[in-house]
């Protein structure tokens, strides 16, 4: 959340296209509870992985790196889709 509210646009969305925008399943990527509390709000290229679990595979590193590359530029494009409505 952090980070998208940091998205050029954001702000300018009412309150409401700022919720729609929170909740689009792009901004979700699945994680087990321990491993979600362990990342946080650090981006995939930040965290290095769980203390106990031990670090996140360079694949799957990789993986993730893309998927949250492409889940920002849908964000950006579902601000913009909006702020043109307005």
């Amino acid at each position: 959340m952090k980070e998208i509210v940091n998205i050029p646009g954001f702000s300018q969305l009412s309150k409401s296209q700022q919720i729609e925008i929170l909740n689009l399943k792009d901004n979700f990527i699945g994680l087990g509870k321990s491993s979600k509390v362990s990342k946080g709000a650090k981006n995939w290229d930040e965290w290095v992985g769980h203390s106990k679990l031990g670090e996140v595979p360079s694949d799957v590193r990789n993986n993730m790196l893309e998927l949250e590359s492409s889940a920002r530029a849908e964000l950006q494009k579902a601000i913009e889709e909006r702020l043109k409505k307005l």
